[in-house]
């Protein structure tokens, strides 16, 4: 469950990922306009300390992106964040790629591994409509590596691939989601925005 405020932001997300995905290597589209937000759902953090939301992006006629993010209290050690926002209600947050937050990637494993879906959205008591659907479709016996969150992931980015390594297998996250045959068949976590196909997120290895 993501409880989700009455807030400003400053910067906004919609800003704050206009200035960081651009530059980044794996970026395609137009860098001149501002990024179409076509689906943002959430994965709930455990300890209900990070807030980890997936944005489906896209810049003028690009692909859609996949682009991961966490929001923190405290800085994490160790990372860069990608901006830091103030939030009217909770205060500053420092937003970090997903894939470098050692709870993004525990979310996401544990998704995958538990069958889990995307967050149930919550204000003021009410439930809202998602933002778009995560799924964890798991495959053989559960193996949630044990992530110490206070430490940093040290992602490799291969092209449209990031890989997180760790104790017992490594997570692929896809930058470019992928559709129809290239979906896969392992564990892995799918997701769509509304009115897009099931595409593949992620794959547990």
């Amino acid at each position: 469950m993501a409880i989700i405020h009455h807030a400003e932001l400053t910067p906004s997300k919609p800003e704050t990922l206009a200035a960081w995905v651009p530059r980044q290597s794996w970026f395609v589209g137009d860098a001149s306009v501002g990024p179409e937000i076509l689906g943002s759902p959430r994965l709930d953090d455990p300890d209900g300390q990070v807030g980890v939301e997936t944005f489906f992006v896209r810049f003028g006629d690009g692909p859609v992106l996949q682009v991961p993010v966490t929001y923190r209290g405290v800085p994490l050690d160790g990372v860069d964040p990608i901006g830091v926002m103030e939030h009217s209600v909770l205060g500053r947050r420092y937003v970090y790629d997903g894939i470098t937050d050692p709870v993004y990637v525990g979310t996401v494993v544990a998704a995958i591994d538990g069958g889990g879906r995307e967050a149930e959205l919550i204000r003021d008591g009410e439930h809202l409509p998602t933002r778009g659907e995560l799924r964890g479709v798991p495959a053989g016996a559960a193996r949630v590596p044990g992530l110490d969150p206070r430490r940093a992931v040290v992602p490799e980015e291969a092209g449209e691939v990031a890989v997180m390594t760790f104790p017992g297998g490594a997570l692929r996250v896809w930058r470019h989601p992928s559709t129809g045959e290239d979906i896969g068949s392992g564990a892995r976590l799918v997701g769509a925005w509304r009115g897009g196909p099931t595409v593949l997120l992620a794959e547990l290895v």
